[in-house]
């Protein structure tokens, strides 16, 4: 009798444990098939209506049309990757830099050297903004174009340039666009789209831009919870030539009925690609 209690009592113990496991295993199927953390809940293009396409929409787009299409056409999300706090807070503290010498009606020396000024405008804080910026309105496409720039100066000759902060932290100094990641071309781009919105909205532009950049010194004894910076400005020459028409095929991708195929020059798509070869 007592060996029978034992074997019911152990029988009873398994069937806890089995249940446990069936309702945790419930649970993580319902967190798994909730797929809605992945998929936008507003945003997606729709055909013929109004359609914010921002500085990284476009960007999006020329690195890969697919996952440009399955973003805005079927609302699914980028992969989430990390926020960039640091570079966030230095772009911070350069701006209100900026602004002092503003009030101050100075100008950086790291300007100056280039024979720019500090510009200003009534509007500058609406175009420092990431979610308005300087924006300009297609009426072929009905799409709203913007982008939030860091800061804008003059030059000699009355044309705007922008010039965007960038922080780092390279043995080397970086001087020109070589010594950037890529050769600075995605930099150089957005620069450029920047420079186009000025000039759609009649401002007279110039055909140069710069990355101001703060590059983080390792090399220095004592740490102190403080950072030196090696500050340097790299003058970006600029084409604004491919923006109209990369408006153009960005529109007739939305406009498609078709989805693009994977593209193997993406990483994303690659992975997607390979991931399903070994399911």
């Amino acid at each position: 009798m007592q060996l029978r209690n034992r074997k019911i009592e152990k029988k009873d113990n398994e069937s806890q444990e089995e249940k446990q496991l069936i309702v945790e295993s419930k649970n993580m199927d319902k967190k798994y098939s909730d797929n809605s953390r992945c998929f936008r809940s507003r945003g997606n293009y729709v055909k013929g209506e109004f359609f914010k396409v921002s500085r990284t929409t476009l960007e999006l787009f020329l690195n890969c049309p697919t996952c440009s299409y399955f973003k805005h056409i079927n609302g699914l999300k980028n992969i989430p990757s990390p926020g960039w706090s640091l570079n966030s807070c230095v772009d911070t503290l350069s701006k209100k830099e900026m602004d002092k010498h503003r009030e101050n009606n100075t100008t950086p020396e790291i300007l100056l050297n280039e024979k720019l000024k500090l510009y200003n405008h009534p509007d500058l804080s609406l175009w420092q903004n990431n979610f308005k910026g300087i924006s300009y309105y297609d009426e072929n496409t009905k799409f709203h174009l913007y982008g939030g720039i860091d800061n804008v100066a003059i030059n000699e000759q009355g044309e705007l340039v922008v010039f965007d902060v960038k922080a780092t932290s390279k043995d080397e100094n970086i001087l020109t666009k070589e010594n950037i990641f890529n050769n600075g071309d995605t930099y150089k781009r957005q620069l450029e789209i920047y420079t186009w919105l000025f000039m759609k909205n009649n401002f007279k532009v110039s055909n140069k831009g710069y990355i101001l950049y703060y590059n983080g010194n390792k090399k220095v004894d004592d740490f102190n919870k403080r950072m030196t910076f090696r500050e340097t400005l790299v003058p970006i020459e600029l084409d604004l030539s491919w923006i109209d028409d990369t408006i153009k095929d960005l529109y007739e991708l939305l406009n498609s009925d078709t989805t693009p195929k994977l593209n193997e020059n993406c990483d994303t798509c690659l992975y997607i690609k390979l991931r399903n070869c070994l399911l």
